[in-house]
């Protein structure tokens, strides 16, 4: 029997929650994903919130079941999980330490290698919180509130929400409408609408609030900027979003200046986080 073999035999392999779960394919969601597990076997004591990674590859740790972190990644990891380098990049490890350690197999000095130690972030073990482990779509017309919307993914995702932007969330040869109809109608959780003056003059915008409307149980926000006054029946055809449009909800940005966005997305974040 290989020591592999004797490994798996004597040690479960952590299958409990999220452990039992294929990876996702998209990359920013598979970090998200591994990071998330690591806080969840944390947490249920598979392993401890500390890990050691030597050459920047192999990531490894202490607990009660030594080879259980080991078993996980293997069976469940077979294309290679994400980089410490890159969860430290996301805000999801912190590095602690760094020292130099012999590979069992040498002897002299000159054979240390690099050892980092990396501790889950706070920003790791939110994930496992239910109103922050949410996808939230944002929808925004391009040459009105780009800006806005990067912005606004950005601090939502440094809050530990998982924010989809069609700048940058599409795979090149996918088809965009299709993309963003199942990213509303079947994967989001929170839907988005910034809104400014010309905001319903694109189909793609209005196409994307009544996907949203046609939803039962989305949490769907218009948040108004630019001037943006409501709805305005002189001003669109779009009569069915009176109500969504003038909704109590709606988040206003009162003055374009730095502070009145950063108010807004403030009050956007503390919603998120206490709604279900």
């Amino acid at each position: 029997m290989t020591n592999k073999q004797q490994h798996a035999k004597d040690d479960p392999i952590p299958q409990d929650g999220i452990l039992s779960e294929t990876p996702p394919d998209n990359y920013v969601d598979r970090v998200r994903f591994f990071a998330k597990a690591l806080a969840y076997g944390a947490t249920k004591g598979h392993w401890t919130p500390t890990f050691f990674v030597q050459n920047d590859k192999k990531l490894s740790t202490t607990s009660s079941n030594p080879h259980g972190l080991a078993l996980y990644i293997m069976t469940t990891w077979k294309s290679g999980t994400p980089e410490s380098g890159v969860l430290q990049t996301f805000g999801f490890f912190e590095l602690i330490n760094i020292d130099e350690v012999k590979q069992f197999w040498h002897k002299k000095d000159s054979d240390l290698i690099p050892r980092k130690e990396y501790s889950l972030t706070e920003k790791a073990f939110d994930l496992l919180n239910p109103a922050l482990d949410r996808k939230v779509f944002i929808s925004y017309k391009r040459s009105e509130s780009s800006a806005f919307a990067l912005l606004l993914r950005d601090r939502l995702e440094k809050e530990g929400f998982d924010a989809f932007i069609d700048m940058q969330n599409i795979d090149p040869g996918a088809t965009w409408e299709e993309v963003i109809k199942h990213e509303i109608t079947i994967d989001t959780d929170v839907f988005i609408s910034l809104l400014a003056p010309n905001t319903l003059d694109s189909d793609n915008v209005a196409n994307e609030i009544r996907w949203a409307l046609g939803r039962e149980g989305l949490i769907s926000i218009p948040v108004w900027h630019n001037g943006f006054e409501g709805f305005d029946k002189d001003k669109t055809s779009h009569t069915e979003f009176e109500d969504f449009l003038n909704t109590k909800n709606a988040i206003i940005v009162d003055n374009e200046h730095v502070m009145d966005y950063e108010s807004a997305i403030t009050q956007l974040i503390q919603f998120l986080k206490k709604a279900h």
